[in-house]
């Protein structure tokens, strides 16, 4: 039986993100083929990098996970100094290019060095994602068996030059959507490396229970699901949800899953969950009158395809193409890019409920066609080999 390693910035069953989500679902899912281990580091945050795994190594759901320290917890004042002057003297500086690797984490080069001892161990090495310190150091060694998953989307760190070494010398990627891939080939010309589209497989949920809508005591309500800070675009989600409030007075909330990296004011209207257990989330995610997504960068979406999966209509943020492209393939969801055009959905949904449903309708079968685990496991496969 084959072998073959994940390496990944984070990884648990208590790790937030959607990267490291999928990374543990393709890992598991891999095992009655192959036997899987796991590089990762000590770190559930990825905001501070702290080693708050204690153990070297343990087993997670038949898996095998080495964990490694970081030296560095991240320097946030450091960052943000590199993040102002990031397009003009960052990009295209290699030596200022490797700095912010450096600073942006997890700095862990034993993880590396483990890379480099074990290479001939396994048969193939399976990197998420393409940002970050563990995959643009660890990919180049083991480069003739790596499979590549970048999660990638339109976002300034992906123009540094020292990204064009890891899209274009790895044996193989593993595309989440064909928006990623064309993204990806326009700007890299990387179209001669393999590569597969797949994505993630979705579960299509029949046990769904209203109780913690009952216990909540919701009624209508819109549903975010993710990290709460402001790279997805939250603060102006919740701008935009009260000032819809302000102008339609009436029963709908706001409710919010996810850990929280920035502050939110108290208010009536919004229900903060922090993280919750996967069975709650999906009964919460089933009862919603919409899932909103208000990032402008996403590689695939999970809780998109979920939101599909379970018949609720998705209103994303336009300018994120990948969302988008879910949205006008599945005909299962709206998308907006001002504020008029955020009220101008929520208004139609509500008052258009037989169009609400069909849009329901459309996502399952989007999902059961496109995004079952037995076809991304094939996907990937036809890669490892």
């Amino acid at each position: 039986m084959k072998k073959i390693c994940f390496v990944v910035q984070r990884y648990g069953l208590d790790v937030n993100g959607g990267a490291e989500l999928l990374c543990r679902q393709m890992a598991e899912k891999l095992l009655p083929f192959y036997r899987v281990d796991v590089y990762t580091t000590k770190a559930k945050d990825y905001t501070t990098w702290k080693n708050e795994f204690k153990c070297d190594k343990e087993n997670i759901n038949g898996v095998c996970i080495y964990r490694y320290r970081n030296l560095k917890k991240r320097d946030e004042k450091k960052l943000a100094e590199l993040n102002i002057s990031f397009r003009k003297e960052v990009i295209g500086n290699y030596d200022n290019e490797f700095k912010w690797i450096e600073a942006q984490g997890p700095y862990c080069p034993d993880l590396i060095e483990s890379i480099k001892k074990n290479s001939k161990k396994y048969d193939k090495f399976i990197f998420f994602t393409y940002l970050y310190y563990t995959t643009i150091y660890g990919l180049p060694e083991v480069k003739d068996k790596s499979i590549l998953v970048p999660t990638a989307h339109d976002e300034p760190y992906i123009y540094m030059n020292c990204m064009k070494k890891i899209f274009c010398e790895t044996s193989a990627i593993f595309y989440m959507t064909a928006a990623e891939k064309r993204f990806v080939n326009n700007l890299f010309h990387n179209e001669n490396v393999i590569s597969e589209v797949g994505g993630a497989g979705i579960v299509l949920h029949s046990d769904i229970s209203e109780a913690i809508v009952a216990e909540l005591g919701l009624q209508q309500y819109l549903i975010y699901v993710g990290r709460l800070d402001e790279g997805k675009n939250v603060p102006q989600l919740i701008n935009y949800f009260l000032e819809y409030k302000k102008r339609n007075p009436g029963n709908l909330k706001l409710v919010l899953v996810g850990q929280k990296f920035i502050n939110i004011n108290r208010n009536k209207d919004i229900i903060e969950l922090g993280f919750i257990d996967e069975k709650d989330k999906t009964n919460l995610e089933a009862g919603a009158f919409a899932l909103v997504l208000p990032s402008q960068f996403e590689s695939l979406s999970l809780v998109v395809l979920e939101a599909m999966s379970l018949e609720v209509p998705v209103i994303c943020n336009g300018k994120c193409e990948v969302v988008k492209d879910h949205c006008v393939s599945s005909n299962a969801g709206l998308y907006y890019e001002n504020f008029a055009e955020f009220c101008g959905i929520i208004n139609w949904l509500k008052n258009h409920p037989k169009e609400k449903k069909k849009l329901g309708n459309n996502g399952k079968k989007y999902v059961r066609e496109n995004y079952t685990w037995d076809k991304i496991v094939s996907k990937l496969r036809i890669l490892i080999g």
